[in-house]
């Protein structure tokens, strides 16, 4: 496979230090200055009423052995981190679980859930609602498992339902702020980088909330923000940031695959 080479390019990124260390290896390794920013941080929701209440479904479906009928016709992934806290929600009752079909976003959920155990069986060949609802064909009268971040994007829950699907929506985790950066990073933001890759809105709203209105107009004027996907996209410009590009792939190399191709045309 060839190298990317992304020499002298400062790249800034803003998951949580835990989330980005395989991007980071992955930007340096293609030569990049990385920049570490962490928006938000990750706050699992183990606990939750609801959450509860869908595992003691399961802990009852699981005794009940020769049942003909699934408790759920597909568990869909909407991000790596979707699998991952309801992967240890559900720990002692995976053999259930795993025996649901499962649908993902995109290829590093894919990975990720595949890694966990799950049977992906469909997948969206883009990187919005449209395209993983499209993906899981006729829907009307299956009952959907939806684990994923509170407060997230509502229009996959949307079109499920209109297409007929019973959906039990359940939250894992949800995002909160982090911590201001240090003085050295805000030094470094506001001397120029290249590009800020955004993963979520809740990075592209953590983000400006750590600077001044000047401040901000001094990043974003010289820079490229580099969007993940559609909501992360309409989040930017909803921060009236106008030089945006979004990776054709939310993966580690289709983010540097993209910011590579950006950086051969200018």
């Amino acid at each position: 496979m060839k190298r990317l080479n992304l020499a002298g390019r400062r790249i800034v990124v803003t998951r949580p230090r835990a989330q980005n260390r395989e991007l980071v290896r992955f930007l340096r390794n293609s030569s990049a200055k990385v920049i570490e920013c962490p928006t938000i941080l990750i706050k699992p929701l183990f606990n939750a009423p609801r959450l509860r209440k869908i595992l003691t479904r399961l802990k009852i479906f699981s005794r009940e052995s020769g049942n003909p009928h699934p408790l759920y016709n597909w568990i869909i992934f909407l991000s790596a981190n979707g699998v991952k806290y309801f992967s240890k929600a559900i720990r002692g009752l995976e053999a259930v679980s795993r025996q649901i079909p499962v649908c993902v976003v995109g290829p590093a959920t894919k990975e990720a859930a595949e890694k966990k155990g799950f049977n992906v069986g469909k997948m969206g060949t883009e990187y919005n609602a449209r395209s993983l609802v499209r993906s899981l064909g006729k829907v009307s009268g299956q009952r959907i498992l939806l684990p994923r971040v509170k407060g997230g994007p509502v229009e996959v829950v949307r079109k499920l339902k209109k297409r007929g699907a019973q959906v039990d929506e359940v939250y894992v985790y949800e995002t909160v702020p982090a911590p201001r950066p240090p003085e050295r990073v805000k030094i470094q933001l506001l001397k120029g980088v290249d590009a800020i890759i955004f993963s979520s809105p809740s990075t592209v709203r953590n983000f400006c909330r750590f600077f001044k209105p000047g401040e901000k107009r001094k990043i974003f004027g010289n820079c490229w923000s580099l969007s993940i996907g559609p909501s992360t996209t309409g989040a930017l410009k909803n921060k009236n940031i106008s030089r945006i590009i979004q990776a054709r792939e939310a993966t580690h190399r289709g983010i540097a695959e993209s910011l590579q191709r950006l950086f051969r045309r200018q």
